[in-house]
């Protein structure tokens, strides 16, 4: 990281603060954290105020009746670690894997569970709202929220995840974002490679208590480690308000631009192994800027029963704008060898949905009982445009290429934990989504073509409380990630492209002391397709 070596920190306060078959993984992890095992919650009127989609839960007794493997970074995690990415604070939970690319987490590259962190395997939401530029038509890594407004991470395995959408063979994270608090606080913080940050968090509360709100405004810039110098600004605003002693609302709007000197071109071999540290690709760059806007619902229609509901827009733009090597002689004096045409990757991203969930506790059979149902309603394109410019113009060029991707779908899905009793509970679920993928090329339409698929995903899990500080756990279930557009359709032709389908087991045991958390956790994953993208 390009500011691990140093970091000053000041702070001031005011206020309040193609196809392969059977491929089998084994695996085994183990996580022991010396914190306290609670995961710390906000006070309820708060939580009421704001509402939104947990992955885990607000407290110990929601974790424990997740039949998966879970993970928290809390708040106080996020306090002494300090991490200046997501990536950097996901290091400390087990099965997560990172792939450095450059030291500010631009990019999303995570993997976990032994899986690729280039793939699509794992669902990555902030607050319960997907925050990759799409599920079917867009590369998943292109965007990495924040972590400077983030009070908390979650990280969801096993069959839970059904839950949650496709993309989930690995699992689920979800960022929970900060909740305004009164008052205003200004944090900085400098560091080694010209890193310079600055972060304005602002909130307040109606007089009545009914209606909160607050801003968290964050600058950050370095000359970067290999001189891959970056300038980025994040915006988040966030509030809420009761409509009634029973319904609340909660709205949060988000901006981010990143202009990044970053490229996928690395050192050669020679230069890698002598530790050089110049920039192999001074010109190239990676320019982002995302917007979104979500809007929470929540309506506790009774005592047992409570409706949430979430509607949610992004819109994004990726320009990559990349240097060509000059051909047949790409390789100079162990060094790339560019010439003057700048190829420009432009892409443009549109997603929105509605996510609904109803829970209803009842004592059916004699038992208690949770219920859940939901309906997600999605809806994505991304504008894939080619350019070719020069060095003495390098933003603006000849078009090579102009495609429109576009993807909807719909999921249902229903679980009921049966609290056999005290002791045991079964969670049996399934998930059915239905999607439709469509290509148009705006300037050859013969590469115009659309695909349909559907999928059933059922999952059954387990707990067995067999001491007061002691938890069986286990699950199985049916996941899968989609064929992207581009390889789902190709030449106009819809290449029959099954989605990738794994079966998931998992066995494992957990507890915890007023000192200590463990968690000790068994699982395979039976892939029976996988979609692999051709080298050529």
């Amino acid at each position: 990281m390009a500011n691990k070596d140093f970091i000053s920190r000041v702070n001031l306060k005011l206020g309040k603060q193609g196809r392969v078959c059977q491929l089998r993984t084994l695996s085994f992890a183990v996580s022991a954290l010396f914190i306290a095992p609670q995961l710390v919650a906000a006070q309820e009127a708060e939580e009421k105020l704001l509402p939104r989609i947990d992955v885990v839960g607000q407290d110990e007794r929601e974790l424990l009746k997740i039949p998966g493997a879970v993970n928290v970074v809390t708040k106080e995690d996020l306090q002494l670690l300090r991490p200046t990415s997501t990536e950097a604070a996901l290091k400390m939970v087990p099965g997560i894997v990172i792939k450095p690319e450059e030291e500010s987490g631009i990019v999303a590259n995570i993997g976990l569970r032994g899986l690729s962190a280039a793939d699509y395997k794992l669902l990555i939401l902030e607050d319960g709202v997907p925050v990759a530029p799409g599920s079917f038509t867009g590369n998943a890594r292109y965007y990495n929220p924040r972590i400077q407004r983030m009070e908390s991470i979650e990280v969801l395995k096993g069959a839970a995840s059904l839950r949650y959408g496709p993309n989930t063979i690995g699992g689920v994270i979800n960022y929970k974002t900060k909740q305004p608090e009164d008052g205003v606080a200004l944090t900085t913080q400098i560091g080694t490679f010209g890193y310079r940050e600055a972060m304005l968090e602002a909130g307040g509360r109606a007089n009545s208590g009914n209606a909160v709100g607050g801003i968290n405004i964050v600058t950050a810039k370095s000359d970067g480690f290999q001189n891959k110098g970056y300038q980025m600004n994040d915006v988040m605003l966030k509030g809420g308000m009761a409509l009634t002693d029973k319904q609340w609302l909660g709205v949060k709007f988000t901006h981010y631009e990143n202009d990044a000197n970053i490229s996928y071109r690395g050192l050669l071999t020679a230069d890698y192994l002598k530790r050089a540290t110049y920039n192999p690709a001074p010109d190239d760059y990676f320019l982002t800027k995302r917007d979104s806007f979500d809007v929470n619902h929540q309506w506790d229609i009774s005592s047992d029963v409570k409706l949430n509901t979430l509607v949610y827009w992004s819109g994004m733009n990726r320009d990559y704008w990349r240097f060509d090597t000059v051909s047949g002689n790409e390789r100079v004096n162990g060094r790339w060898n560019y010439n003057d045409t700048v190829k420009g990757g432009n892409r443009s991203f549109d997603r929105k949905g509605i996510d609904t969930r109803l829970q209803v506790n009842h004592n059916s059979f004699g038992i208690e009982n949770q219920m859940e149902l939901g309906l997600r309603l999605s809806d994505e394109s991304m504008d894939d445009l080619g350019v070719t410019a020069t060095r003495a113009n390098p933003r603006t060029g000849t078009e090579t290429k102009n495609i429109l991707q576009t993807a909807s779908g719909a999921a249902l899905f229903a679980q009921n934990r049966f609290a056999i009793s005290e002791l045991f509970a079964l969670t049996p679920g399934v998930r059915m989504e239905n999607y439709t993928q469509k290509t148009f090329d705006r300037r050859n339409s013969a590469n115009n073509g659309a695909t349909s698929n559907s999928e059933v995903m059922p999952g059954v899990g387990a707990t067995f409380q067999i001491a007061k500080t002691a938890q069986l756990y286990g699950g199985l279930y049916k996941a899968f990630a989609p064929a992207q557009n581009a390889d789902a359709i190709s030449g106009g032709t819809d290449q029959r492209l099954d989605a990738e389908r794994s079966i998931n087991y998992e066995f494992g045991a957990r507890g915890s002391n007023k000192n200590t958390r463990y968690e000790l956790t068994a699982f395979m994953m039976d892939f029976d397709n996988q979609v692999v993208q051709s080298n050529s």
